[in-house]
């Protein structure tokens, strides 16, 4: 299934590529308090679940949107090394959204190779070996049902408290509040009742549900205040310890979650990568 997907092109198009299927998510902490009480019994936290985390490589990489057309993206070279949090900075239109797409297997290279763990993709948002990958993209897709029914769409066994945590690190706590039935408010189709900044919270939550191996998350803090964004910020590196993440941004905010990091740029009209594998992130 294309959860990845779901939050974007997170699944692309109304399951235009399916629902990628991502598993189960471990948050390292639980921080449901109003939930528990006095003298009931303590929550216990599953086992930490093991991470396929697989490196991602883009090998002499080309692609347009169509024939004749100049290339969105050519000749590019990348890695992201397995387990690190990699981002990549760049103005709009640089080309950085259609590499996570190309990542997420949502849209095939016209040169090059696109490898999860030295293997090209199985399908959409699934590794050859079996590693799943989640997106995060600027194009939100979400269903008339409940908020729950969204964010189990990744992992249907996930319970109210992992969604609750979920909601929580994405900021979206208050807003389910507003919306007055908690986890049974129900949305229209494409997520009408949220604003778009709302829809975007929602499928980040949606994604941190799910727990991808490999991340790949296209401005996750876009849109929101600087101290909803630090606790997000704070939050997604709690749940993407251990995992392959991709990170593309053009806020020093959204750069700071990386263990590395590398300028995306135009050289003569074509997008290129620079120092993506080697580069320390800003601090």
């Amino acid at each position: 299934m294309v959860v990845a997907a779901f939050a974007a092109v997170e699944v692309a198009g109304p399951i235009r590529a399916g629902a990628l299927d991502l598993g189960r998510i471990v948050l390292a902490a639980r921080r449901l308090a109003p939930l528990t009480r006095v003298g009931a019994e303590p929550i216990v936290p599953p086992p930490t679940v093991l991470r396929r985390a697989r490196d991602i490589v883009f090998s002499n990489v080309g692609f347009s949107f169509a024939a004749g057309r100049p290339p969105v993206l050519d000749n590019v070279d990348a890695m992201v090394p397995a387990g690190r949090r990699v981002a990549l900075i760049g103005p709009s239109g640089a080309g950085k959204s259609t590499l996570l797409g190309l990542a997420a297997g949502l849209v095939v290279p016209d040169a090059g190779r696109v490898l999860i763990g030295g293997a090209p993709l199985a399908g959409p948002g699934l590794a050859a070996d079996g590693a799943r990958i989640g997106l995060l993209s600027q194009d939100t897709r979400l269903f008339a049902g409940t908020i729950a029914e969204n964010l189990r769409l990744g992992r249907p066994e996930a319970t109210d408290i992992d969604l609750m945590e979920a909601l929580d690190l994405a900021g979206f706590l208050p807003v389910l509040d507003k919306l007055g039935h908690g986890l049974e408010s129900r949305l229209g189709e494409g997520g009408r009742g949220l604003s778009g900044g709302e829809q975007r919270r929602l499928a980040l939550a949606r994604l941190v549900v799910a727990a991808p191996d490999v991340w790949l998350l296209d401005e996750p803090t876009e849109g929101l205040d600087a101290a909803t964004a630090a606790g997000v910020a704070a939050g997604l590196a709690r749940a993407t310890e251990g995992a392959t993440t991709l990170i593309v941004t053009h806020l020093a905010r959204e750069a700071g979650l990386a263990t590395r990091s590398g300028e995306w740029t135009h050289a003569a009209g074509s997008p290129s990568a620079a120092g993506v594998a080697a580069r320390p992130a800003p601090r």
